[in-house]
């Protein structure tokens, strides 16, 4: 009898064991409850400190971004002054090539000219000999007539 008496007080404890059991569930079920919340509040914390990350990167890109589109502009802006002088410059290029054919003209003409004169020049100088030569030659052919008359 003392085996069922047994029975019997376990069926009693087993009575007393499930509010217990279920207690300790719920305190399991609670505490498990816990450990997800904390973790979804870590997941979140860690979330937006990647995205606060992000949006700092996201930043400093648009700022870096900004910088080229103005160096962009400032280099185009650089880029059409220069073709504007490189226009101005090639237009006065071609006024300075223009000049320098019309001088190289007018030295070739200048020479053309000196080479003329040179040749008046040479022909007047060996007129002025002949002249001379004859001068002397009447002169001395009138000298002997007089020498040739004195004797």
């Amino acid at each position: 009898m003392a085996y069922n008496k047994g029975l019997h007080s376990n069926n009693g404890g087993s009575q007393r064991g499930r509010p217990f059991g279920l207690i300790l569930l719920i305190i399991f079920g609670a505490a498990l409850l816990g450990v997800m919340v904390l973790h979804k509040l870590r997941e979140k914390r860690i979330y937006n400190l990647i995205v606060k990350d992000k949006d700092h990167h996201l930043l400093s890109l648009q700022l870096l971004l900004q910088k080229e589109r103005d160096r962009t502009e400032e280099l185009k802006k650089k880029n059409r002054e220069m073709k504007a002088n490189i226009y101005s410059l090639r237009s006065q290029k071609m006024e300075l090539d223009r000049n320098v054919l019309e001088l190289q003209s007018t030295i070739d003409s200048l020479k053309d000219d000196q080479k003329v004169m040179e040749s008046a020049f040479e022909e007047t100088q060996n007129e002025l000999r002949i002249m001379q030569q004859k001068s002397i030659g009447l002169g001395e052919g009138s000298r002997d007539k007089r020498l040739e008359g004195a004797s």
